[in-house]
């Protein structure tokens, strides 16, 4: 589950998976959304229909691209306010309730590093209260994106370098993930899945 991100991510990691003939994968992406305005798209509630839907064993989630703004009011709580941080944190700590609530595993993957200096920073700000709260969750993994689909010091970069061949990891936005940038991240996912539940992928 996740935003546009997510779904750079999901399209490759449903792919791989059903290419294993042992795993049912499904991707529910839903653009220009997150955890900060369940008036436009509400993640929960669309989590319960999946849920019910799939009876999944594990959840991958992928979220926050969208989240680096206001809590609507009134009155308005501000991004990057220690009110606007204790809001997101039980946020996403009732998600992950939420998502293992029946027994499924979670593995979060943070947001990679953004073109954008303060969109970047916000991101940064935002994987911060996400790894605290998975820490406090049993059966949730945190996939860190910084440095797999960044430099070694979790910078932005559009190209990395791999197998001595350099790969163009990042859409001309700045923002979103290539396909060959999302096999690199889906990878690691798939080094969790792999640990978790046992599944040869590729």
């Amino acid at each position: 589950v996740g935003d546009s991100l997510g779904i750079d991510l999901g399209d490759v990691l449903v792919n791989d998976l059903a290419e294993t003939g042992v795993v049912q994968a499904t991707l529910d992406g839903q653009v220009s959304t997150g955890l900060t305005r369940p008036d436009y798209f509400n993640w929960p509630d669309e989590l319960s229909v999946d849920l019910a839907r799939y009876t999944p064993q594990l959840i991958v989630v992928m979220l926050g691209a969208n989240d680096a703004q206001d809590f609507p009011g009134p009155p308005d709580v501000p991004f990057g306010t220690p009110a606007w941080d204790a809001i997101y944190t039980s946020r996403v700590s009732d998600f992950m309730t939420e998502a293992t609530s029946r027994g499924a595993q979670v593995i979060w993957v943070g947001m990679p590093p953004m073109q954008n200096p303060g969109l970047s920073a916000a991101m940064a700000r935002i994987d911060g209260i996400v790894v605290q709260v998975s820490r406090r969750h049993s059966g949730v993994d945190f996939v860190d994106a910084t440095t797999v689909l960044g430099t070694p010091t979790g910078q932005f970069t559009p190209f990395l370098v791999v197998g001595g061949q350099e790969v163009n990891v990042r859409e001309p936005d700045g923002t979103h993930v290539t396909p060959s940038g999302a096999q690199l991240l889906a990878a690691v996912v798939e080094g969790v899945i792999h640990n978790r539940l046992h599944v040869d992928i590729g």
